[in-house]
């Protein structure tokens, strides 16, 4: 087994193997076609992907809402990879990413199972998020960022 890696995808193979898993973890168990794991912001967001023996295996995706703050969207990790520190790794090259780009906050729309996950990596819960399809519930969440911060492991 090869090391994991966390990078920015490069080619068009890794960018279609990024979509596929977004699609799959995040559209496709809710019967949203094809296509709606996409937006208007894909061509000028920072998105990275976490690769194990040639497979995308977990990604990210943050694009700027303002000048100072970013936004989190489209985190999913393979069902399999799932508990390994995928996400970990992926949020915190996307808060490092922020950083790189003069972000000083970043906020996301959390699915009600992943607070936990990111109120463990520093987010504070702001308020309701969006309901999504009418049934999987968000929270707002924000952390502000440090000029140079220590990762979390």
């Amino acid at each position: 087994m090869l090391a994991m890696i966390v990078r920015p995808p490069v080619t068009d193979p890794e960018f279609a193997a990024y979509y596929a898993l977004r699609y799959a973890v995040l559209r496709r168990p809710w019967g949203e076609p094809n296509g709606s794991e996409l937006d208007e912001f894909e061509d000028t967001a920072f998105h990275l992907t976490a690769i194990e023996d040639d497979t995308v295996v977990g990604v990210g995706r943050l694009h700027p809402i303002s000048p100072t703050e970013g936004q989190i969207r489209y985190m999913a990790v393979h069902e399999d990879f799932s508990g390994r520190g995928v996400g970990t790794q992926i949020l915190n090259g996307l808060e490092a990413g922020g950083r790189e780009r003069g972000f000083t906050s970043i906020m996301l729309n959390a699915r009600e199972h992943a607070v936990g996950f990111y109120a463990r990596n520093g987010y504070e819960t702001m308020g309701e998020g969006p309901l999504l399809w009418d049934e999987i519930r968000h929270k707002v969440m924000r952390k502000q960022l440090a000029a140079t911060e220590a990762p979390h492991g």
